[in-house]
């Protein structure tokens, strides 16, 4: 997680500040140019979570989700 927030506010999408509360912790906010970039991603993802959305079922996603979530915790595991 460090290293993907470092490489976030290196590009200047997040900013990162020591939690006053509790030095052990971080504050993390999203910065304009990282809404701009969020939101610029969302809007061109969208039209294939669409048309996905009309070549599956709902039913179909569901079951699909289980076998999603153990592909990207295996691939997450040998990186």
């Amino acid at each position: 997680m460090t290293n993907t927030l470092q490489r976030l506010e290196n590009r200047g999408l997040i900013d990162v500040i020591s939690d006053p509360e509790d030095g052990r912790g971080k504050l993390v906010s999203i910065t304009k140019a990282g809404l701009e970039m969020r939101n610029s991603c969302v809007e061109c993802i969208n039209p294939l979570v669409t048309d996905i959305s009309k070549q599956l079922s709902e039913k179909d996603m569901a079951a699909a989700l289980p076998i999603l979530e153990k592909l990207r915790k295996y691939l997450d595991q040998h990186r």
